[in-house]
């Protein structure tokens, strides 16, 4: 990284470690720019790798600083253009979870679901559920740290889904009546679609009375 290492950067002095920063920075963002400029396009693996090398760099070093959760997020980003679906929904996740609330939290954690659907799409047979439990997991953990941002009720509401495709139905149940509860102005497709999930995983846990009742909320939203 440089002839100071990592160790001891906070005993350095101050106008020393803005100028390793400020070059860990330009760096990264230097060779972000040429991968994504389609002049140098013979070198696109090259300056990816440079890239994110310097992104890592910067967090490695400087992990807590008050710049570090939009080096993140520009490092999930080059992750997705590289179409590593996998690798940037674990870095979007990182940046939405792992830092103080900033302001491009929420983009991150809905950025982190995006990835892991898309990674989902290409993943191996072997690994789908894997993959779908992080979606899963990652969406419920977006509902709950962001019910107010825009979509969160249609990432509820896709969560339940994959749930009941996954027959775990008491928490396909739950999220589906989450959503009913939380989100009583949600499109009425949604909320129906929320009542389906409720009313088929009550019936799938012998709740019978509880199944009715749900099946009932989806005719009147038909």
């Amino acid at each position: 990284i440089c002839p100071m290492g990592r160790a001891g950067l906070g005993d350095k002095r101050p106008e020393v470690i803005g100028f390793l920063k400020t070059n860990l920075k330009d760096l990264a963002n230097h060779y972000h720019a040429l991968y994504q400029d389609k002049r140098f396009k013979k070198k696109k693996s090259e300056n990816f790798q440079e890239a994110q090398h310097w992104y890592r760099e910067f967090l490695g070093s400087f992990p807590k600083e008050e710049e570090s959760p939009a080096i993140n997020y520009q490092l999930a980003d080059l992750l997705l253009e590289n179409k590593d679906y996998g690798e940037s929904a674990v870095e979007y996740e990182r940046t939405a979870y792992d830092y103080p609330r900033h302001e491009k939290a929420s983009a991150a954690g809905y950025a982190a679901i995006y990835a892991y659907r898309e990674h989902l799409k290409s993943v191996v047979q072997g690994r789908r559920m894997q993959v779908k439990q992080k979606v899963v997991r990652s969406s419920l953990k977006f509902a709950d740290n962001f019910p107010k941002h825009e979509k969160a009720d249609v990432v509820l509401g896709a969560a339940a889904d994959d749930l009941y495709g996954m027959k775990n139905f008491e928490l396909a149940q739950a999220t589906g009546r989450k959503l009913i509860k939380n989100y009583p102005k949600a499109k009425k497709s949604l909320r129906r679609s929320a009542w389906i999930v409720v009313a088929h995983s009550s019936f799938e846990l012998t709740e019978y009375k509880d199944a009715e009742n749900a099946y009932l909320s989806v005719l009147r939203l038909t």
